[in-house]
C-alpha cells in the first residue's frame, strides 16, 4: 500500500499543498493530500471500509478544531472548492502492477523461500 500511496502523492502539484494565503497549510493536512490521491486513483480502486480506522482525539482545549477553528474551516473550504483531479490513465496499471508485486512477495516471504517480512 505504501508504494501505492507514494505512486499517487509524488502525483500532487505542490501549489495544491498550499493555503489560500500562499502558504503551506498548518491545518485539514487530513484532506490536502488524500483528496487528490483518492480523485487520481479512480473508483476501481477505493473500498469502503465499515471499521473505524482514524480517531480525533477533540478533548484536548490545545486540538486544532479549537486553537484554530477559523482557519480550520478557511482552510477546508478552499481546498474543497478547488477543482478535482481527474483519474490518471496509468493508473490502474501501475496500482495493480504494485499489487500484483506485493502479493507476489508476501506469498513468497510466508512460503519461507523469501526473506522474512521484517527484512528490507
Amino acid at each position: 500500500m505504501l508504494a501505492r500511496s507514494l505512486f499517487l502523492w509524488k502525483q500532487i502539484q505542490p501549489d495544491d499543498l498550499l493555503g489560500p494565503d500562499g502558504a503551506l497549510l498548518r491545518t485539514v493536512g487530513d484532506l490536502a493530500f488524500p483528496f487528490p490521491m483518492i480523485e487520481m486513483a479512480g473508483n476501481a480502486h477505493l473500498k469502503f471500509l465499515e471499521s473505524v480506522n482514524y480517531i480525533y482525539n477533540d478533548a484536548s482545549s490545545q486540538c486544532i478544531h479549537f486553537a484554530w477553528a477559523d482557519e480550520q474551516k478557511r482552510n477546508a473550504q478552499f481546498l474543497r472548492s478547488k477543482p478535482p483531479y481527474g483519474p490518471l490513465a496509468d493508473a490502474s496499471k501501475h496500482l495493480n502492477g504494485l499489487r500484483s508485486r506485493a502479493t507476489q512477495l508476501v506469498s513468497t516471504c510466508l512460503n519461507g523461500s523469501g526473506p522474512s517480512l521484517g527484512q528490507r
